[in-house]
């Protein structure tokens, strides 16, 4: 674990120099560097996705908020007497994704923000599925067993 990272974590993005941090949650975050510095690497970051499978009740309802909302045209009518018919429209905003939707992610699916632009919804490609896939695999058969090999 490296400690100062949140404190230099904005400034080598500034250098050009891409540093990638994964965490399975957004407590794992908050244990290995505190409210603090997770809320450091957070904010630094340029792209941050969210994968399925969370459930953290103080992270999901915040990226809820930052998601967003949308508007959404309302109609209601109603009915009194003879000629009473009435329709009317209101526009409303609602959260484009809820905390539920948030935490029933299918896997396979993500959610990416980033500096400037919206948040999207991902469709995830395992490597397996891509034509480099078998590099992968063979790279990965091989630092799996290295220890068998060097001695």
């Amino acid at each position: 674990r490296w400690r100062e990272l949140p404190d230099v974590y904005s400034h080598y993005g500034s250098r050009g120099i891409v540093v990638s941090t994964f965490f399975q949650s957004y407590k794992q975050g908050v244990e290995a560097y505190g409210q603090d510095g997770m809320d450091k690497l957070w904010g630094a970051s340029n792209i941050r996705v969210a994968g399925s499978g969370l459930s953290d009740d103080k992270f999901l309802p915040y990226l809820e908020k930052l998601i967003g909302a949308r508007d959404v045209l309302k109609r209601s009518s109603s009915t009194s007497g003879r000629n009473g018919r009435s329709v009317s429209s209101s526009m409303q905003r609602e959260s484009i994704l809820e905390v539920s939707d948030l935490g029933a992610l299918p896997r396979g699916r993500a959610i990416v923000t980033g500096s400037g632009i919206p948040a999207g919804l991902l469709e995830l490609v395992h490597f397996s599925q891509k034509p480099y896939g078998q590099d992968v695999k063979l790279s990965q058969d091989y630092y799996e067993n290295v220890e068998k090999f060097v001695q």
